[in-house]
């Protein structure tokens, strides 16, 4: 009785050559290239000339006509076992599965912000954390992380950096850089050096807190 718990899907396990698809054949390059090699070597014969050009007998000839024969074989079962499990590649110009597309959440606050203080910080922690899940959730949350608000440094161009977070009214937000350095002052002079200082932008650097914590209560 056959067994057809296996998976269908899979390659094909020992003892099922048989269910390979019988039109599958070795090309026919392929068998002529193996057998012009063999002959090329005598390792086979010809309808007119059946013995071998090395003067082997034939005992020793069938031998080798036969570890021939298994050789050319065991390329067409590997040829057919490649054809059988080979992933299936798609053809030029079929449509691509569409990835979705990356938004960027930027958070400000104006005078009207209603902050979170004492116990009211951890309810607030809370409430962001909820909305974080219920976005994980649904496997459209990337990351995220806070700011410090009241401390910053505003660095403009051709300007020393000054002490503050807020970039010209005119400013509009067009890009987030995250890094990492050993102090305040090893942050400014990497930042000092990005690109967009040059070309008359603003960098706002702020310290980040990180969110997988609750804020501590003082």
């Amino acid at each position: 009785m056959k067994d057809d718990s296996h998976d269908a899907g899979g390659p094909p396990q020992s003892g099922e050559l048989s269910s390979l698809p019988r039109e599958m054949q070795p090309p026919p390059e392929l068998e002529r290239k193996v057998t012009e090699e063999l002959r090329r070597r005598g390792l086979i014969g010809t309808a007119s000339q059946p013995r071998s050009r090395s003067g082997q007998p034939f005992a020793a000839l069938a031998r080798t006509g036969l570890a021939a024969a298994a050789s050319l074989v065991l390329v067409a079962v590997g040829f057919l076992l490649g054809r059988a499990t080979a992933p299936e590649l798609p053809a030029p110009g079929a449509a691509q599965t569409q990835r979705p597309t990356l938004y960027a959440l930027s958070l400000f606050e104006t005078d009207g912000f209603q902050r979170a203080e004492g116990a009211g910080a951890l309810e607030r922690y809370q409430e962001y954390s909820r909305w974080v899940a219920e976005a994980r959730s649904r496997e459209q949350f990337v990351t995220g992380e806070d700011l410090t608000v009241d401390r910053g440094w505003l660095l403009a161009p051709m300007a020393d950096a000054e002490p503050g977070v807020s970039p010209p009214a005119s400013a509009s937000l067009s890009g987030i850089f995250f890094i990492t350095a050993d102090g305040e002052q090893q942050a400014l002079e990497l930042a000092r050096q990005l690109p967009h200082l040059q070309h008359g932008g603003y960098v706002v650097m702020q310290e980040v807190i990180p969110t997988d914590a609750p804020p501590r209560l003082q």
